[in-house]
């Protein structure tokens, strides 16, 4: 039998964990010209901080982690604490995905000038 020790799961977690956010990088700089020119370092540091953020909104999966990294990067990375909206919705008691999916329709709404609350 194949035992995997708590080191090695930690190792491979970590491993998970890099390249999604490498992943996410790639994402953000394929889809905003703004993040596409800053520096690799610079890049590294605002994904891994919005997905330490996010993490504390309890936002964990990939795809809802890069929506809030969308936002962050439309919004400016004090949104969440900025904006009335923002604020309101990510202290909802609701579920994480609920707020999430929430917190990005708002958000898709107030960038299009529909919802300027």
């Amino acid at each position: 039998m194949l035992m995997i020790r708590k080191a090695q799961m930690h190792t491979l977690g970590r491993e998970r964990h890099k390249d999604f956010a490498r992943r996410a990088g790639q994402h953000l700089c394929a889809s905003f010209a703004e993040c596409a020119a800053l520096p690799p370092e610079q890049l590294r540091t605002f994904v891994s901080d919005g997905i330490a953020k996010a993490a504390r909104y309890g936002i964990e999966s990939e795809q809802e982690v890069c929506k809030f990294l969308n936002l962050l990067v439309v919004f400016g990375p004090e949104f969440d604490t900025e904006l009335a909206w923002a604020r309101k919705t990510l202290a909802a008691k609701d579920g994480a995905s609920l707020r999430l999916n929430r917190l990005y329709a708002r958000g898709i709404r107030v960038a299009d000038g529909e919802d300027l609350a």
